[in-house]
């Protein structure tokens, strides 16, 4: 049981770190990264979309990869909104996560 409880620790501190990295590259916000997956503007993706504009970018992600994050951030109908979405990518720290809150778009479709 502790290894268990240490193991999750160790995840939530490395899945933090990789939330507080992306926040720090000056090209990633979210709107614009929300904006690439949901291109027919629906303001939700489900893990078909997902999967397949992720494709388009060279990123193939495992079908059980997929299902766990949808399981995790999704709404009930097995949609993505985008406050999922900055639920999934927002970091736990106010600094980090203000920074990436107040970065404007650069993305345009």
């Amino acid at each position: 049981m502790l290894g268990c409880l240490v193991d999750l620790i160790a995840l939530e501190k490395d899945t933090e770190m990789m939330k507080i990295n992306l926040a720090l590259k000056p090209d990633f916000n979210l709107i614009d990264a929300f904006s690439i997956l949901d291109r027919d503007c629906h303001s939700e993706v489900k893990p078909t979309e997902m999967r397949k504009e992720l494709h388009t970018l060279g990123l193939d992600l495992k079908e059980d990869d997929l299902q766990l994050i949808f399981a995790r951030y999704a709404e009930e109908d097995y949609c993505m909104t985008y406050s999922n979405f900055s639920d999934a990518f927002l970091p736990t720290d106010e600094y980090y996560s203000r920074l990436l809150i107040a970065k404007r778009l650069t993305y345009s479709q």
